[in-house]
């Protein structure tokens, strides 16, 4: 594993190293559709390859999606040789590349030339395909009788479907501290956000058995320290633990920190949320 470090000298010394993370073409959190991604088989025998074929959830915005930003040309084909990648992107004559398939990826792993299907440049840079591989991934099928075509076109159903709700998605306040950065990438994939200051969520010493406290002028959702351990399982807290914690919390009260003020219904919810939350710390205490 080759591992990339960034180092700030000064003066000849280091005074800062830093990982550079790798950044996985595939490497999304949840798939963007049940039971993808399949193997699909293409070819026989000395001339068989497999299509690894996924398909990205949504709209994303995370790194590992978006690489350099040209979508289009980073949907398709990802070559590896020897587990080094050789083709980031491109459909070899399979298909035309269109925006409705940038949530389709193909993984492919080669030890070599494969005759009539795959032959290796010479700078080992990228591929070049034979006669028989276009006719053969199209005629292959993974083990549920799944064609190529049918991955194209579920790949395009996928990100039809992911336009149409990300439309109807009601724009929210962007989550800040106290939330860990993965987290805040994945609320900013799954939802507009306002330009507006962030919501943070901290903990300190309220007074009494509340579980929260809404502090509307500052917008920051305090946490009770009193249960603080108890959700940490005594675990030693820090700035972003307790994320489900904290996600299900910013669901649930995120819309009362808009508005010019707290109407009766807004009041009503956060006292039943109260008590509700209160209960339940005091459930997970006795156990």
């Amino acid at each position: 594993m080759i591992r990339l470090l960034l180092d700030v000298e000064d003066a000849g010394e280091i005074v800062l190293r830093t990982d550079v993370p790798s950044l996985d073409p595939f490497g999304y959190t949840r798939t963007g559709a049940a039971g993808w991604p399949k193997k699909l088989r293409a070819g026989r025998g000395p001339h068989a390859l497999a299509l690894e074929c996924h398909i990205w959830p949504g709209r994303s915005n995370a790194d590992e999606f978006r690489l350099d930003g040209n979508l289009i040309e980073r949907q398709g084909l990802y070559v590896y040789f020897n587990d080094r990648l050789i083709q980031r992107g491109g459909w070899n004559g399979l298909c035309h590349a269109d925006k409705q398939l940038n949530l389709a990826r193909v993984a492919i792993d080669i030890e070599g030339d494969v005759a009539q299907m795959v032959s290796l440049k010479p700078e080992k840079n990228g591929v070049e395909v034979g006669p028989q591989f276009g006719p053969a991934v199209l005629a292959g099928s993974t083990s549920d009788g799944i064609t190529f075509t049918d991955y194209t076109d579920r790949a395009r159903g996928v990100f039809k479907e992911a336009n149409r709700r990300r439309r109807v998605r009601l724009a929210i306040l962007p989550p800040g501290l106290g939330f860990p950065p993965r987290l805040r990438q994945t609320f900013k994939r799954e939802f507009p956000l306002k330009d507006q200051d962030p919501l943070d969520i901290r903990w300190t010493h309220l007074p009494g058995d509340d579980f929260f406290a809404i502090d509307r002028d500052e917008r920051v959702l305090w946490l009770n320290r009193r249960y603080r351990s108890v959700l940490t399982g005594g675990r030693k807290g820090s700035l972003n633990d307790t994320p489900v914690i904290k996600a299900l919390l910013f669901l649930l009260t995120e819309n009362v920190f808009t508005g010019e003020y707290l109407g009766p219904r807004d009041k009503d919810n956060i006292e039943v949320w109260q008590e509700i939350l209160v209960a339940a710390a005091r459930e997970e205490a006795r156990d």
